[in-house]
């Protein structure tokens, strides 16, 4: 009887047990700063900020971190883009696309709070029609030779 109750104790704290939960450490987080400013290995930083063991909050702040000073350039925005896109479980990228848009949008209140007169007037600081088509491309959209107008049909196969 004791082991027939122990293992059902047993069962029902197996199958109760809570979802594993993470953090970054310290030296994940300032590997994903370094890749961010150097532009390089988007794949390492698709796989440590689209951990499964991660919250949104917690991916968006690794994102948010490695932006923090760092210009958001053409090439720099190209990285994202391949952070995003690249390869890698499709079922990662809407992870990936809410920590990567959550970071960009925290880079540009950053630099708004900096210099709240001087975004419109400085071409030098900020380049907002830049930043909006390279934003815009890292989901498909502004794409030249693409008609966004033509008709499309909704339901595909997939192959």
């Amino acid at each position: 009887m004791k082991r027939a109750l122990w293992a059902l104790a047993t069962a029902v704290g197996l199958c109760s047990a809570a979802d594993a939960h993470a953090a970054l450490t310290t030296s994940e987080t300032e590997q994903i700063r370094g890749y961010v400013t150097s532009g390089t290995h988007a794949d390492r930083v698709r796989a440590l900020v689209a951990r499964p063991d991660l919250s949104a909050d917690e991916s968006a702040e690794a994102m948010t971190a490695a932006l923090a000073g760092t210009a958001l350039d053409a090439p720099r925005m190209a990285f994202l883009g391949e952070v995003v896109q690249g390869g890698g479980s499709a079922a990662s990228r809407p992870v990936l696309a809410v920590a990567v848009v959550r970071a960009v949008l925290a880079r540009a209140d950053a630099l708004y709070a900096l210099h709240p007169a001087d975004l419109q007037r400085s071409p030098a600081l900020t380049d907002i029609a830049g930043y909006r088509s390279e934003f815009l491309k890292l989901f498909g959209f502004g794409v030249p030779g693409i008609d966004y107008e033509a008709d499309i049909e909704p339901h595909v196969l997939m192959p």
